[in-house]
């Protein structure tokens, strides 16, 4: 994958949490994480999973937290 589709990545992810952004930090994140992990391939999971301390800073608070456990 390019950078560009990494880019595009760390934006559907920080989409998905703002679309979850109900009940508590730890809800929010596990649902994040739920979402990824049902519904992005395994080489999307791979590629942002791979490079989060490069994107860690672009990644909202919920999505680092769903995608570190993700890891």
């Amino acid at each position: 994958m390019t950078d560009a589709e990494l880019n595009h990545l760390v934006k559907m992810a920080n989409q998905i949490a703002s679309n979850s952004a109900t009940g508590n930090a730890e809800e929010a994140a596990l649902a994040v994480a739920s979402h990824i992990e049902r519904f992005w391939a395994g080489a999307m999971r791979d590629k942002i999973c791979g490079q989060l301390d490069q994107v860690s800073d672009e990644l909202s608070p919920t999505a680092l937290a769903a995608l570190t456990r993700l890891k």
